[in-house]
């Protein structure tokens, strides 16, 4: 078992590729029960906090905030829920005021991808706002997430009561940017449930085939195993063509009706 940070006061990481980077043996032999509480991080490279081949880890009531990507990473993941990672606990975190500026890059607030069958990810209560990837005014695609589950084949993942709040404007002119509240790479054995959360999403894009979306799920039906359900979604983008509820696979959606 693991503690860092201090119920007291804040203990304040400023610098590092991964500012905090847990790592297990391998799959077989787990870090388990680690907490990772009540610190502040103000300057990484691609995670704050990553965890990898972790079983029952909490990461809660950090505070992830003012950093600016130049050059470096091009994927920056502020928590990141990695290979091999089960039952871990994500709450009451405040992530805000990350800016990637390397063109062709992306910015999350929350990944979870373990990669495994029955994850069983909790991730509640979260405060998202203030992060963008706005890399310059070339052609290569930028992405900005709050949430985003890359693990296809797990289930048993929970995301209730986060507030999401994407807004400024991406240069990039490339017409494959885009930003979302809420993603997830899916396929028929995926099994999750996005409730009670909310995303408002009012960022803009150079290009105006470039769009913002409240939820994105990669397979153009929600597979069974999916609950999206009690969640608020707000997209007012000035854009033309306007912002989205959601997508579906490779279709936009103007509604909450065709999202589920």
């Amino acid at each position: 078992n693991s503690i860092i940070g201090n119920a007291a006061t804040f203990t304040t990481f400023n610098t590092g590729y991964y500012a905090v980077y847990l790592k297990g043996l391998s799959s077989s032999a787990k870090d388990v029960n680690t907490v990772v509480s009540n610190n502040q991080f103000t300057g990484f490279g691609q995670s704050a906090i990553k965890i990898e081949n972790n079983d029952g880890a909490i990461i809660e009531k950090d505070t992830i905030h003012g950093w600016t990507q130049i050059t470096g990473a091009t994927e920056i993941k502020a928590i990141w829920v990695a290979s091999n990672s089960t039952n871990t606990t994500v709450r009451s975190n405040s992530i805000y005021g990350i800016v990637n500026l390397v063109n062709g890059s992306s910015v999350t607030g929350i990944e979870v991808s373990s990669g495994v069958p029955s994850s069983n990810t909790l991730c509640y209560n979260n405060f998202i706002y203030g992060i963008i990837t706005s890399g310059g005014a070339g052609t290569s695609g930028n992405t900005t997430r709050g949430i985003f589950v890359s693990n296809a084949s797990g289930t048993g993942d929970k995301f209730y009561h986060n507030s999401i709040y994407l807004s400024n404007s991406d240069a990039s002119n490339a017409s494959v940017s885009y930003s979302t509240g809420f993603e997830a790479t899916t396929n028929s054995s995926s099994g999750f449930t996005f409730k009670n959360n909310i995303v408002f999403n009012e960022m803009t894009h150079g290009s105006p085939n470039a769009h913002s979306y409240a939820v994105r799920i990669s397979s153009a039906s929600i597979p069974s195993g999916v609950t999206l359900n009690n969640n608020l979604y707000w997209t007012p983008s000035s854009e033309i063509p306007q912002g989205y509820v959601g997508r579906l696979g490779t279709v936009d959606k103007q509604t909450i009706s065709e999202i589920g």
